[in-house]
């Protein structure tokens, strides 16, 4: 009986050793490849910061993406001059609200500091909320974000409004909202 005292107490705490000794080594491995990760994506971020801006052959000036250039640049660059036939130009331009709203990938939302970051549910009857589980009646100011589920993700869809200098992160829902 004592033999099998000892050798239950040995089986025991030769588990609790080998029990701990792999779960620091697991966790070791577990905080290397968390780190790997972060600085991956601190990299990619840096990458996509430094990519927001293009250069422009003639003037050298740094433009954001999605810019419009003026038109006088345009033709600019297409090879026309001043000294060509002149053509009269109007162009009557109104900014339409969506212009303004587009649809951006996770890696973009939140990348610029000045924009201010919202987050949305929108629910499984088609009830779009706000932070505070407010319902929101009008989608202005995201445009038709919520046809876009799917495209980066199957459950969120993220939108940049640069008129409100806003970023969006929608979050669809599987419940139903209920009041």
């Amino acid at each position: 009986m004592k033999n099998i005292l000892i050798f239950v107490a040995g089986a025991g705490i030769g588990s609790v050793v080998t029990w701990k000794l792999l779960e620091r080594k697991y966790k070791d491995i577990a905080d290397e490849e968390i780190e790997s990760v972060k600085e991956t994506f601190k990299n990619r971020i840096k990458e996509l910061k430094k990519n927001n801006k293009v250069e422009t052959k003639d003037n050298k000036q740094n433009k954001k993406i999605g810019e419009k250039p003026d038109i006088k640049t345009v033709a600019e660059e297409l090879g026309y001059s001043s000294d060509d036939k002149k053509i009269e130009m109007t162009v009557d331009y109104v900014k339409k609200p969506t212009e303004s709203i587009m649809i951006i990938s996770p890696e973009e939302y939140g990348l610029i500091e000045d924009y201010e970051l919202r987050s949305m549910t929108y629910y499984n009857n088609d009830v779009l909320t706000d932070e505070n589980d407010n319902p929101i009646l009008s989608t202005e100011e995201i445009g038709d974000a919520l046809r876009h589920f799917g495209e980066y993700e199957d459950d969120a869809v993220y939108v940049r409004n640069d008129e409100l200098k806003t970023d969006y992160e929608i979050l669809r829902s599987e419940k139903d909202y209920n009041i």
